[in-house]
């Protein structure tokens, strides 16, 4: 059976309306998406038109769609759900409707004074037969049951994760076996020697989103690892001994420059992580840096073993030579 992709895309638009509106680009299918609407005066009358476009560059993609538009809420007029479908590539990439429904019909509702209803168009896709384009399977790890969904088949989810959090229960889906290749904690935990063996549900104390996000990372999803993830994961990487992703994100420290530099020493103290920390300390050249690392609130966090002493051989010597003598003069000025 062919893999079908399913998105969703949706826009707002408030009266007064405007004569024409595109929304943001979303990726669905690997293939960037947007809806636009106007008004066209067919017959001599105004109508709304919806269309739905794909703008890729590449000449040789291609793909089927179904499609579904709703104009929401859909309570307040009969009719307010069109569907078609169409065969999308480089030379025919928009479709829809030119009179979606007449304007008279959607005389705005009005909330309170000088506020007036918002309308949503939302529109929902289901592709197949995607061609010229690379995609990356999508698994939903909230989700156990449904035809299209990845665990749906007992063998590739026979454990459950539960995670509790201020009265809310969560729960994340995924196979022991899996796991246990990329991790010899969970490789033990699933071993006949733990309680876990047989277990088809274990209460975690992680936090949900950042194993969530973890699980992306390991899985065929391979999401990127980001500044906003990295330090989440490569301590959740550590915890499980996934070596895997430990070297991934150290690798992402060491290139990035957005993560500061005393992020960078804090997380490398932590986890003992000697080749980010080498990297960070031979590339602090001047005083400004340290003196700026000194001053930032986090500093205190560093433990002692991150700064090698004044007999210790290479650039750094010098360095932290320089850097004990700026303390102790500006020390000096301040007790005058």
């Amino acid at each position: 059976m062919p893999q079908k992709i399913r998105g969703i895309i949706s826009m707002n638009f408030v009266y007064p309306y405007k004569s024409k509106n595109v929304s943001e680009t979303k990726m669905i299918g690997n293939l960037p998406w947007y809806i636009s609407h106007n008004f066209q005066t067919i017959s001599g009358q105004d109508y709304l038109s919806i269309y739905l476009s794909c703008k890729n560059s590449s000449h040789l993609w291609s793909c089927n769609a179904q499609v579904e538009i709703r104009l929401l809420p859909r309570e307040q007029k009969p009719g307010l759900v069109k569907t078609f479908e169409h065969v999308y590539n480089a030379k025919l990439k928009g479709y829809g409707f030119r009179q979606f429904v007449a304007k008279s019909e959607l005389q705005p509702m009005v909330v309170s004074s000088g506020t007036y209803e918002t309308h949503t168009i939302e529109v929902s896709i289901v592709l197949s037969n995607v061609r010229g384009v690379l995609n990356v399977q999508s698994i939903d790890f909230s989700e156990d049951q449904g035809e299209h969904n990845y665990f749906s088949d007992d063998h590739l989810s026979n454990i459950t994760f539960i995670f509790k959090e201020n009265e809310v229960t969560q729960k994340l889906y995924a196979n022991k076996t899996y796991l246990a290749l990329h991790s010899p904690v969970f490789r033990a935990m699933f071993s006949s020697n733990f309680t876990e063996q047989n277990a088809e549900q274990i209460v975690l104390a992680d936090n949900f989103d950042e194993f969530h996000e973890l699980l992306h990372v390991i899985y065929p999803t391979r999401k990127s690892i980001t500044e906003e993830n990295v330090e989440s994961l490569i301590r959740l990487a550590d915890k499980y001994r996934i070596a895997q992703v430990m070297l991934e994100c150290e690798r992402f420290l060491i290139e990035s420059q957005k993560v500061g530099v005393v992020r960078k020493l804090i997380i490398s103290d932590d986890l003992g992580l000697a080749k980010l920390q080498d990297y960070v300390l031979q590339n602090l050249v001047q005083i400004e840096q340290l003196t700026a690392l000194r001053e930032t609130e986090d500093y205190e966090k560093l433990s002692e073993a991150t700064f090698p002493t004044p007999n210790s051989t290479g650039k750094w010597d010098l360095l932290y030579f320089s850097y004990c003598i700026l303390v102790s003069w500006r020390q000096l000025i301040e007790c005058l």
